[in-house]
């Protein structure tokens, strides 16, 4: 592409490459982010033509699928990048910081003042004095043009965050790109450090498809070429269905992926059936201490090697709740009793949530035991909504008590946030979720929540920033049924490549975050967060179970996806070795089955397979054309199995044709052999009969 064509997609206002492009009503399109910047600190007015915008406009599908199939070279390094992906690039790329310089850190800029609006400044080439800020772009950019001297931006280095000491090496374009618009516009107040990752928009599955013209919404089909026709219940894909992720996928989206097909096993027949169970209710209670009672569940055939139990209890005195295992195999065909773990009573008067990880691999039950304590019991022990799934258990589980009361108190904005407790993965990542209530101040009627990364004992043994951890936040739908659930969920994933302005956004909490105190008068550091500010509308929060007796459980895991980030690995040739042995000896050869289709060729882009011990050709279709034979060697048209087939009814009508037209010939020989006879015969008696 072109520098001209590469320029259609470039911001009005931030002069860069379009990132998240919207369009206004006046048919204009920006940067979300820069829409939203203008629209707050311009009067809602389009910066081009002046007419109103909503502050809200929708994204600009057209332009963004343009991007993701269009690339340009970079302006620094000279690399083709996709444009989709070019501000992403520049940010990392040191030929483009080493010209252009990197952006300025907004969040560390005071407010200005009117004096700091009225600052003027030196032409860096010619030396004359008094210019704005506006003035001197205007000024360099017409009378200094063709300068390619490096020198110091005189407007950098007056503002705070400013070096005095970088020499730009291309000023004009860095006015052009950096200063084309008057440093009071575009200065945020001071915010929190937060990355809207949904920049404020609430969009399903079907919006974001919106104008892709897929197979049922979210499936996208070759019309070229087809390779998976469905031409009845036999040539259906298999239960187990093969899945590869392509490298264009960011390390967040294949989590993403991955996590949805946890849920798919889950809620169909495909790949596994859930281990689910609705009804399992215990209540247990007893006088004598050591009395005991069992609930077993039914038998479970494991396909995988790892199984989560979940259920809820309550038990409020000293009674003690066993978890075992009966596995069944051989050897103990009536299953061999293991204890798993044990739930003590507490003094907590209401229900709990529990997790617990189970590795069986062979036919199991679960056992629960009630066992009477010493103490005092009054309610004994109640258990409810057991649940067994074949899926990895959430590492922690953030309970939140008087949630219902949180909604209709808590104010929108900083004011309605709460934090939860501090949480440790397995490596030793302190992580910490945030959750606005009542929603930003911008988005009130929606749950925001947001994960950051917190100051722990491990960080001088841990790897900095850190690498590759996707936290996965999910609202728990607390219907009895695992299967009926809708939990909703976010992931966000620390790229440890990821800058924010002059350091690293995932780097260590004390470093990059801010001190903090914990309601306990602990001090700590908090990261920048990144979430979203549109986890879930208020509408949908009340419409399912997703708080259930007045509370609501948030069920975190935080887990290495670093196996993501290179292209997952193709099946590759199988090799055949043979191995002989030497002369001399009586035993025979070992040798491996060779591979059959080694020399066997498929023509016309065919692939050989091996079927029933014999190499055969798979061979390339099409539309309305198609390749056959041994060796897929002979290419056939629809049109020409329909010329075939016609010329085919015209033979067969003309053959039918020649053999009625030869019966009836031969029929009407025949009928006039037999009455020549008969004439004959006749005559010959009327001549005797002649008198002489």
């Amino acid at each position: 592409m072109d520098s001209k064509e590469a320029a259609d997609f470039d911001c009005p206002i931030c002069m860069q490459t379009l990132h998240r492009p919207i369009r206004t009503q006046c048919q204009h399109v920006f940067c979300q982010e820069c829409n939203i910047q203008n629209f707050a600190m311009n009067d809602g007015k389009c910066p081009l033509c002046r007419n109103p915008t909503s502050g809200m406009e929708p994204p600009a599908t057209d332009i963004e699928t343009w991007m993701r199939t269009m690339k340009a070279n970079c302006t620094g390094c000279d690399v083709e990048v996709y444009l989709i992906d070019m501000r992403a690039h520049t940010t990392t790329c040191a030929q483009y910081l080493r010209e252009y310089g990197p952006d300025c850190n907004t969040s560390a800029i005071p407010l200005p003042t009117p004096a700091s609006v009225r600052s003027t400044f030196t032409c860096p080439y010619c030396h004359q004095s008094g210019y704005a800020a506006g003035d001197l772009v205007l000024h360099c950019c017409t009378y200094h043009h063709g300068e390619y001297r490096h020198v110091v931006c005189p407007i950098c280095a007056s503002m705070p965050w400013g070096d005095p000491n970088y020499y730009s090496r291309n000023f004009i374009q860095h006015l052009r790109i950096r200063h084309q618009f008057q440093y009071q516009f575009f200065v945020p107040a001071p915010q929190v450090i937060e990355v809207d990752v949904d920049a404020g928009l609430d969009r399903d599955i079907f919006e974001i498809n919106e104008g892709l013209n897929l197979e049922e919404g979210d499936i996208k089909i070759d019309k070229i070429i087809d390779r998976s026709s469905i031409m009845g219940d036999k040539y259906r894909w298999p239960k187990t269905i093969p899945y590869y992720l392509e490298d264009n996928l960011n390390v967040n989206a294949k989590g993403m992926i991955l996590k949805a097909f946890e849920q798919y096993r889950l809620k169909s027949c495909i790949d596994f059936k859930p281990w689910t169970g609705i009804g399992y209710f215990m209540h247990f209670t007893a006088n004598q201490v050591g009395e005991r009672a069992l609930l077993e569940s039914r038998i479970y055939y494991p396909k995988r090697g790892f199984q989560c139990l979940q259920f809820y209890s309550y038990n409020s005195g000293s009674d003690e709740l066993n978890i075992w295992v009966r596995v069944y195999d051989e050897a103990n065909p009536n299953g061999t009793l293991t204890k798993v773990t044990a739930v003590k009573g507490t003094d907590l008067n209401y229900w709990q949530l529990h997790h617990i990880s189970l590795t069986m691999s062979k036919k199991f039950r679960v056992v629960f035991e009630g066992v009477k304590g010493a103490g005092s019991s009054t309610a004994g022990i109640s258990i409810d909504d057991v649940n067994l799934s074949e899926m990895h258990c959430p590492t922690h589980v953030w309970h939140i008590k008087n949630f219902a009361h949180l909604l209709d108190t808590s104010p929108p904005g900083l004011g309605g946030k709460i934090y939860s407790p501090r949480f440790y993965s397995r490596e030793g990542y302190g992580f910490q979720i945030g959750l606005y209530v009542n929603g930003t101040s911008s988005r009130p009627s929606y749950l925001a929540i947001y994960f950051y990364l917190v100051s722990g004992p491990d960080d001088d043994k841990l790897q900095w920033p850190c690498p590759w951890k996707q936290c996965t936040m999910l609202l728990m739908d607390q219907h009895p049924d695992i299967r009926r659930r809708m939990n909703n969920q976010r992931s966000v994933t620390t790229d440890p490549e990821k800058v924010d302005q002059s350091s690293y956004f995932w780097d260590r909490p004390d470093k990059v975050g801010v001190l903090v105190t914990d309601t306990d008068g602990t001090k700590y550091y908090r990261g920048p967060g990144s979430g979203t500010s549109v986890f879930i509308s208020h509408e949908r929060l009340k419409s399912r179970q997703f708080i259930k007796g007045d509370d609501a459980y948030f069920l975190l895991t935080m887990e290495d996806v670093s196996h993501l980030v290179g292209p997952q690995p193709t099946p590759s040739v199988p090799t055949t070795t043979v191995t002989t042995v030497p002369a001399g000896t009586t035993t025979q050869p070992e040798t491996s089955a060779p591979d059959l289709c080694a020399d066997f060729k498929c023509e016309n882009d065919g692939i050989c397979t091996v079927s029933y011990g014999k190499p055969i050709c798979r061979c390339l279709t099409g539309e309305d054309w198609w390749y056959s034979g041994k060796y897929c060697q002979t290419h056939s048209k629809q049109e020409d199995t329909a010329m075939i087939a016609a010329i085919s009814s015209v033979v067969v009508f003309l053959v039918m044709l020649i053999i009625t037209v030869a019966s009836v010939y031969c029929l009407r020989q025949k009928y006039h052999k037999k009455m020549g006879k008969n004439d004959g015969h006749h005559g010959t008696n009327l001549t005797n009969q002649t008198p002489m």
